[in-house]
């Protein structure tokens, strides 16, 4: 029999959406303009996302999946985290 004990993931941090962006843009090899015409978004719009200014929604997020080949749904669960994560630190 196993006595193995479960451990629940909390970190006690926010991962900005924009490092892990950030570092999609860099593995493909693009540059940050190139990168946002193929969503079809403005420079500041993706330089917002990278810095947390702007939330990752559905639109966005479906773009994402077309440029990065990420599915949308890690975008959007990125963006929930790191809102939780906000929340949280704000109560404390």
């Amino acid at each position: 029999m196993s006595n193995s004990k479960r451990y629940e993931f909390k970190p006690d941090y926010a991962v900005l959406p924009g490092d892990s962006l950030r570092e999609a843009v860099e593995y493909l090899g693009m540059s940050q303009v190139e990168f946002a015409q193929r969503m079809g978004i403005t420079e500041q719009s993706l330089f917002r996302i990278l810095n947390g200014e702007q939330k990752i929604d559905g639109e966005t997020a479906s773009n994402l999946e077309l440029v990065t080949g990420t599915a949308s749904e890690f975008w959007i669960n990125l963006e929930v985290q790191y809102q939780k994560q906000l929340q949280i630190k704000k109560q404390h």
